[in-house]
């Protein structure tokens, strides 16, 4: 899967399943004048985040967030699209990265950018597809793959595993599942099938030292509504930049799907985002503390801290930009 800019595609989200998941969140948004990630059927965060997963810079102790993808980057790749690559050495077994998923009302089949998430492919429209947290969106696939991922779906977390030794600058690849039952990954198979066989270390990519994705000072963690939230895991300053990454336009409509962002000025186009840019819960009340400034011919994103903020303070958004989507006036 090359990662390059997806165009856009119709929307397909069945409406009426929609509305019901709007109605079972909508017990969150009145609790509080917040988004809470926390009761959409189709996005719910992990039942329990604290001790998922254990890192190899832990010692397999429980982490302290729950993404963590410190070890990577996101690079222009040979293909003109995005990769992630190896920004430190990695050994055989290692975790490369771990995070969490959004599932989403979505075709697979036709949106080469979600994460098939059913233990076991069924090829239909029931199956159920996610997108996840970090650099996960943008590895791309190989026949020869570098690592695996392990999806642990009754927490909605994943792990990425290297399955060789790994040197810095090396692109990290995996195999996706079923590819050859997802229209839209035509183009990828065949890239992988032309795939040479590696002689040496490859050549660093251009621009190696620009991060695409860029979420190292904040975290992820439970927050005290029973879902996840955005913490600051150093001090900013007013004006600063919180968080930077990459956007991938997706087939959902935004208006009932409240974890996707609006990516055009008529709000017709919709996008999820790299890094933790989808777990920012929304402030209704005007006590937002960032603000998201939208990059629409980039599909690039810069998460800004509107006041000086202080470490461990839980970051909010708002999302009334581009006007309350109509599940939300509704609550």
């Amino acid at each position: 899967q090359r990662s390059a800019t997806a165009t856009r595609t119709s929307p397909i989200t069945p409406l009426s399943e929609m509305r019901a998941i709007a109605a079972a969140s909508a017990g969150a948004w009145r609790a509080a004048p917040r988004q809470r990630h926390a009761a959409a059927a189709w996005c719910r965060p992990p039942p329990s985040l604290l001790g998922v997963l254990g890192s190899r810079k832990l010692g397999g102790s429980p982490p302290p967030h729950v993404v963590e993808c410190s070890g990577v980057r996101a690079l222009p790749d040979a293909y003109g699209g995005v990769g992630v690559f190896a920004a430190e050495p990695i050994r055989k077994g290692e975790v490369i990265e771990r995070g969490i998923v959004r599932r989403l009302p979505i075709d697979g089949r036709v949106c080469p950018y979600v994460l098939t998430w059913n233990p076991e492919w069924r090829g239909g429209d029931d199956d159920v597809w996610a997108i996840g947290s970090g650099y996960s969106t943008f590895y791309n696939a190989s026949l020869r793959p570098k690592l695996e991922m392990e999806r642990i779906y009754h927490k909605d977390a994943f792990e990425f595993r290297a399955l060789c030794d790994i040197e810095v600058g090396e692109e990290l690849t995996h195999a996706y599942v079923a590819p050859e039952h997802r229209d839209c990954m035509r183009e990828s198979l065949k890239l992988a099938e032309e795939e040479p066989t590696p002689t040496a270390s490859p050549p660093a990519p251009a621009n190696a030292d620009v991060d695409l994705v860029d979420c190292s000072r904040v975290r992820v963690a439970p927050d005290a509504f029973g879902g996840v939230g955005v913490i600051a895991a150093t001090p900013f300053k007013k004006g600063e930049v919180v968080e930077r990454g990459v956007a991938r336009r997706v087939p959902v409509d935004g208006n009932t799907c409240p974890h996707v962002y609006s990516w055009s000025e008529d709000r017709t186009v919709w996008a999820v985002g790299s890094g933790c840019s989808t777990f920012y819960n929304a402030s209704l009340d005007g006590t937002e503390n960032t603000e998201i400034r939208r990059y629409f011919n980039q599909d690039k994103f810069e998460i800004i801290a509107l006041r000086d903020i202080e470490a461990g303070e839980e970051l909010f958004l708002n999302y009334l930009d581009f006007g309350l989507p109509p599940f939300v006036k509704e609550w």
